[in-house]
């Protein structure tokens, strides 16, 4: 996905070329921190909070979910987090990525039906009447992101108005299965807008513009 989101044009200069090849560097060279749950503050003191006018990280981005439909207020745990930095007086700057819900549904959209449906049959061979169910589901990303969740958590219903069935895809799976889709610059793909956003921030230096922290 970053590798989309920072390759410059079909029409690039020299330079756009070469500023697109150092963005990705920086991207690479990026430590990424794998959080199980939702206790980022404990991280952010780590990163942010200033010693001696001074702290670890320049700039933070904190990819999560928000965990509740599209149109409802966010959590305010999410608010918490933003007034961290400020609350500290950091030097370093933080961009907070959240999903509208969260990554399965977020990466659905009709740009990236052929390659996700792609990744699913890798995961899922001989499904392709699952995957039917999802492409003509009421809200086609809801049941998308149910492929990921067991029978018991599942809240959409078939025709028969029985809860859909079929395996949970492994989240991990599916992302490589993902990943190996996309390394094809020939396959649609969008990235997601909140994605987007922390890749160019993360990625972006002093010289360059950058997102600004939501």
């Amino acid at each position: 996905m970053a590798q989309r989101v920072l390759a410059a044009g079909e029409d690039a200069d020299a330079q756009q070329n070469q500023e697109a090849f150092d963005a990705l560097e920086r991207f690479f060279g990026t430590t990424r921190v794998i959080v199980d749950g939702v206790g980022f503050e404990v991280y952010l003191r780590v990163l942010l909070a200033p010693v001696d006018g001074m702290c670890l990280g320049r700039r933070v981005a904190l990819i999560t979910d928000t965990d509740v439909a599209p149109g409802q207020p966010e959590p305010a745990r999410l608010q918490s987090l933003r007034e961290l930095p400020r609350r500290w007086h950091s030097p370093g700057v933080l961009h907070l990525a959240a999903a509208p819900r969260t990554l399965e549904p977020a990466l659905w959209s009709a740009d990236n039906i052929t390659a996700l449906r792609a990744a699913f049959l890798r995961c899922a061979p001989r499904s392709e009447a699952r995957w039917e169910q999802v492409v003509t589901a009421s809200d086609p990303a809801v049941a998308f992101g149910e492929l990921f969740v067991t029978k018991t958590s599942r809240t959409r219903t078939g025709a028969d108005g029985d809860v859909t069935k079929g395996t949970k895809i492994s989240k991990g799976l599916f992302a490589q299965e993902l990943a190996d889709v996309l390394a094809d610059p020939t396959v649609a793909f969008t990235v997601p807008a909140y994605l987007a956003d922390a890749i160019r921030f993360i990625t972006a230096t002093d010289r360059t513009s950058a997102v600004s922290a939501p």
